[in-house]
């Protein structure tokens, strides 16, 4: 078995492990980071989004959380992390939320009630976030268009974006300021910084509440694999917010409330108009509707062949024409603020973990509530049918037949809800004996935790402006002791 030694290791390449590594290194420490997925940013850049899924998405880009209804997240396996697939976006959480989240301790309420705004200058300014112009962009449009019909508020979303040229839903030309193109492009320069693709930790080894060794396991391109124990004086666990919990478990490490974590379920809903969106060859639409903040949130959706042929295949028989009709195809979701938490379990022999996720009664109802107003507001606009993401549905052609469609209890438990923010599965709300502020572990003193697991719970709103703000903090916290 090969064996290296390194002073901080960075398990995971994502939002929180990049802006870990760039604090290290500007600090002059020496960082080894493996990430288990492998690296697209340069010859290896795919296509078109769909291209990229099989390899950049874990498991196809569907994963399921068993539950009723069930929810299928996203999470990435590349270099780079979450950043290289979502959309970009950099909000900062409501403050009613950030003072939820600074109830925890003395300290947290004086970090999120005043100092995270520093750590969210860092972020927006080291990913040149800036509202794009999409007044000529008719999918944004006619978001905008259908808030403002029903007096509502209409927020511009800031992107971590500059001189795409490519125009795709998702950016792949490089104009997306993911973290191969920002922190990890800067880094990766530096003789003290050394990355291993395709390297997944399989287990952390402890000796008297320290981390020791982490076995992990390495893949050729061809693939083969070998294993490979890395010696780290410590420990920054960024594996996300279901492998950091799950890398825990398999390592011995459990207690109470560990894996218990949220995610924003949310219901997609696929538009058709009478005139043409071509939603295909724009960018993903730059406003939100936020009037009912903090608790729900329509946005605008990928709208791609491969995206749209899911859609259809929900109910083929009902949405086969719409094959046809391509260009007058547009896509918005219902996005919620849950109340309900799942939960992560790992167990001896698999190598992956067990997620599930319960939707409770009132997140049902705000789904129902939500899914009837945006209705209402793309019919305002001119949308000729609305086909939501219910399994075997027929689609709607009046705001009557989705109110009468929201009302039927049954329904909801064939819903097809998604999500690609996940977070909270190492809350200090879950367990503060054993989850400390920080990022910390009781009784572990060489690991500290700085990705989505940390973040209390749901924050309303796209997570990694957060997510890279609390594991900023966590670095320096440590550092600083």
């Amino acid at each position: 078995m090969k064996t290296t030694k390194c002073d901080y290791l960075i398990i995971g390449s994502g939002a929180g492990g990049s802006s870990v590594a760039d604090y290290l290194l500007e600090s002059g420490f020496s960082v080894l980071m493996i990430e288990e997925g492998d690296d697209y940013s340069s010859d290896n850049v795919p296509e078109s989004a769909l291209d990229g899924m099989t390899g950049m998405w874990r498991g196809g880009g569907l994963t399921p959380a068993f539950g009723s209804p069930t929810v299928t997240y996203a999470e990435a396996r590349c270099f780079g992390g979450g950043t290289e697939i979502n959309s970009g976006i950099m909000q900062r959480v409501p403050a009613s939320i950030l003072a939820e989240w600074g109830a925890i301790s003395d300290e947290d309420q004086d970090f999120y009630n005043n100092k995270i705004h520093s750590h969210y200058e860092w972020v927006e300014n080291t990913l040149n976030a800036n509202v794009l112009d999409s007044s000529q962009d008719q999918h944004s449009q006619i978001l905008k268009h259908a808030g403002e019909s029903q007096g509502w508020r209409v927020e511009s979303l800031p992107r971590a974006m500059t001189g795409c040229s490519c125009k795709q839903p998702l950016c792949v030309c490089g104009g997306k300021q993911a973290m191969t193109a920002t922190l990890l492009k800067k880094n990766l320069i530096n003789k003290k910084f050394s990355v291993l693709p395709r390297t997944r930790a399989k287990k952390l080894i402890f000796k008297n509440s320290l981390v020791t060794e982490v076995i992990a396991e390495e893949s050729s391109s061809q693939g083969s694999t070998s294993k490979i124990r890395i010696l780290p004086t410590t420990v920054f666990l960024c594996a996300g917010t279901i492998h950091t919990p799950h890398l825990l478990m398999k390592s011995g490490v459990n207690f109470p409330g560990l894996g218990r974590f949220q995610l924003h379920p949310t219901l997609k809903i696929l538009a058709h108009f009478k005139d043409p969106v071509n939603a295909a060859r724009q960018p993903l639409p730059n406003y939100a509707i936020t009037e009912f903040m903090p608790d729900l949130r329509f946005g605008g959706s990928v709208v791609t062949p491969g995206v749209l042929g899911m859609a259809f295949a929900e109910n083929w028989d009902a949405r086969s024409y719409l094959k046809d009709q391509l260009d007058y195809l547009a896509s918005y979701y219902v996005m919620i603020r849950p109340k309900s938490w799942g939960q992560i379990r790992s167990f001896k022999f698999a190598a992956d973990p067990l997620v599930t996720y319960m939707l409770d009664s009132q997140d049902s109802e705000l789904i129902a509530f939500g899914t009837e107003k945006l209705s209402n507001a793309l019919f305002s606009v001119g949308a000729v049918s609305l086909h939501p993401s219910i399994k075997n549905h027929g689609g709607w052609e009046t705001i009557n037949s989705v109110k009468v469609d929201m009302l039927n209890k049954k329904l909801r438990d064939k819903l097809n809800l998604m999500s690609i923010h996940l977070f909270g599965s190492c809350s200090p709300l879950n367990n503060p004996t054993f989850l400390l502020n920080n990022g910390r572990i009781k009784g572990i003193s060489n690991v500290i935790l700085a990705d989505g697991s940390c973040l209390p719970s749901a924050p309303g709103v796209n997570p990694q402006a957060t997510i890279m703000s609390l594991a900023r903090r966590n670095v320096i916290k440590y550092c600083e002791k």
